[in-house]
């Protein structure tokens, strides 16, 4: 997927700014603080926001999107996971986070964490090109590792993830750091994920240490 120039401005406020990135196969990451443009960027992928400016060439195959935010529908996790236009196969995807035995519970009494995990099972069932817009928003620890690893291991698919979170990003085979609309750098974790970056990405100070074989960002 190659984005070319794109600007999007709502209202008085130019939200993104010539921006140009970058995503492959595998997992990608749009890192940075809240306000940065993440969000947007997701929506114009997905086509629900259209740039000013700038292109957007995407590879052919169904798009799919687990947003940040989402209503607690009254229905069974099945009928959610079978609902909208894409009818593709979600056991796998259920088998991965151990979610089989939630089919028949009704969607509005599971937990946040829970709800967010049906939804992203349905996005990597549905999508070749798969968008989630902070997915480790509402999870546990575990479930964060959890999927942190999963996405590692999906290389089919043009999977692309919006957040703040440092460690997630570390899982990347590519990496964008945008800041105030502008991406400011972007490529493999390793060479992107350095302390100068992170300390201007985010204007505090960030270091890089290593303990017990893993690497750890601290403030």
């Amino acid at each position: 997927m190659l984005i070319s120039a794109i600007s999007v401005k709502l209202g008085d406020r130019l939200v993104l700014r010539e921006v140009n990135v970058e995503f492959v196969r595998g997992l990608n990451v749009i890192l940075g603080p809240n306000g940065s443009g993440k969000t947007t960027l997701l929506r114009c992928i997905i086509e629900m926001l259209k740039p000013q400016t700038g292109k957007i060439e995407v590879e052919a195959g169904e798009k799919s999107y687990a947003p940040a935010e989402y209503f607690g529908a009254e229905m069974s996790v099945l009928d959610v996971l079978l609902s909208g236009d894409s009818r593709r196969e979600y056991t796998p995807y259920l088998e991965l986070f151990s979610l089989q035995s939630f089919l028949e519970r009704n969607f509005s009494s599971l937990s946040t964490g829970e709800k967010r995990m049906v939804l992203i099972a349905k996005a990597l069932a549905e999508g070749d090109v798969v968008l989630m817009d902070e997915p480790t928003s509402g999870l546990d620890l575990k479930n964060q590792v959890k999927l942190r690893e999963v996405l590692g291991t999906i290389k089919h698919k043009v999977i692309v993830v919006s957040t703040h979170d440092v460690s997630f990003a570390q899982a990347a085979d590519r990496v964008a750091l945008l800041k105030c609309g502008r991406v400011i750098a972007q490529g493999e974790a390793e060479r992107v994920l350095t302390e100068d970056l992170l300390t201007q990405l985010y204007e505090v100070r960030v270091r890089r240490v290593h303990v017990d074989g893993k690497t750890l960002f601290l403030t």
